[in-house]
């Protein structure tokens, strides 16, 4: 179709290479060749199957000028019936968008007029089914030196008594729409939210079994009265609306010494398994909790090194990629985990975390 770069089956561009390599890397993106997908930080950044091939041939063959007529050759069968030329410019503006970069000060792809295009950054090439040891080896030793430099920050070189757990219960969400549907979704989100808050910190973290918090489903009490009959520092609650495959989570995160709300936040979901979605709320959830919460508690206690609350957020979702366990998840796991020592440098879980993506 003239003027459109029009989605096409998805074809090797470098067969022999496609089998080695499984990703190219440059700057804050990354190509994972074999899974079709450009990925930013470890999210997924959309852009249709042609603009993937053509970003594909430029980044293989990074600081080379590719002619137009290569380019098409390789994206457009013989047999294909286009405005050749216009589709091609179709095609580098979505990459263009896609990177954000400017054809008048490239960063990325530099066009030379009448010629071509040329792929401006260095390429990292990772080739499948082996990690760089040296990245492992990195990792393991940082984790190391992060946790003896945090452990002598925290206890010193003497004998320290330890700091006393905070204590948390998350009650039963609220359904706000009816029905059996959005029961099973929120008695789901509960068994979710247990194992999240569960893993989070065991030894600065306890959790208030879910069986001890359920008799309070229909009486709505107070949060003192929850907090004085379950003996916890902080209590989540929340409401959650599902419709279909829809799904809206509000959750709030509120001190019992003074009721005083700590931090709340609304996310919107979309799916048709629900395991999926109690998952992906429950993985946010007790990320913005445990960043809120720990926040809130150094600044009151002073014995806990304070998480950066970005940090710890990239954190958790790193956990949430790496318990999937597939090539791709952990590839994006590693990117979240370096992201969140990259804003808490002292963040020893963020090194350990990496190196297990490694490993």
């Amino acid at each position: 179709m003239a003027g459109d770069c029009s989605p096409q089956p998805y074809t090797d561009l470098v067969p022999s290479a496609r089998s080695k390599v499984a990703l190219l890397r440059f700057g804050e993106f990354e190509l994972d060749v074999n899974g079709g997908q450009l990925r930013k930080g470890g999210v997924q950044v959309k852009l249709p199957p042609q603009p993937l091939q053509a970003l594909q041939l430029l980044a293989e063959n990074a600081g080379e000028l590719l002619t137009r007529e290569k380019l098409q050759k390789e994206i457009w069968s013989d047999g294909t019936f286009v405005d050749f030329d216009r589709n091609l410019n179709v095609c580098m503006a979505q990459i263009r968008a896609a990177l954000n970069d400017d054809p008048d000060a490239p960063r990325f792809i530099q066009t030379v007029p009448r010629r071509g295009y040329r792929f401006l950054p260095h390429v990292d090439r990772v080739m499948a089914g082996a990690f760089p040891i040296r990245w492992i080896w990195l990792a393991a030793i940082a984790a190391a030196g992060a946790v003896l430099a945090v452990y002598v920050a925290r206890h010193g070189t003497g004998p320290q008594a330890p700091a006393a757990r905070v204590m948390l219960a998350a009650l039963p969400f609220e359904n706000l729409s009816g029905g059996p549907e959005a029961d099973e979704f929120i008695d789901g989100l509960a068994e979710e939210l247990m194992s999240q808050f569960g893993s989070l910190a065991p030894a600065r973290l306890g959790v208030i079994a879910r069986t001890s918090v359920m008799r309070f489903r229909r009486t709505h009490p107070g949060i003192r009265e929850v907090g004085h009959d379950l003996g916890v520092d902080y209590v989540v609650e929340g409401t959650a609306r599902r419709s279909g495959g829809r799904v809206r989570v509000t959750a709030r995160l509120i001190k019992v010494m003074d009721q005083a709300q700590v931090w709340t936040s609304a996310y919107e979901l979309e799916g048709a398994e629900a395991f999926r979605l109690e998952q992906e709320a429950a993985a946010q959830i007790a990320a913005g909790v445990a960043g809120a919460l720990f926040q809130d508690h150094v600044r009151r206690q002073g014995r806990f090194h304070a998480v950066n609350r970005d940090s710890y957020e990239a954190y958790r979702s790193g956990r949430y990629l790496q318990d999937k366990g597939t090539r791709a998840d952990l590839e994006r796991s590693i990117a979240k985990f370096d992201n969140a020592a990259k804003l808490d440098p002292a963040y020893a879980e963020a090194y350990a975390a990496m190196a297990d993506s490694y490993v």
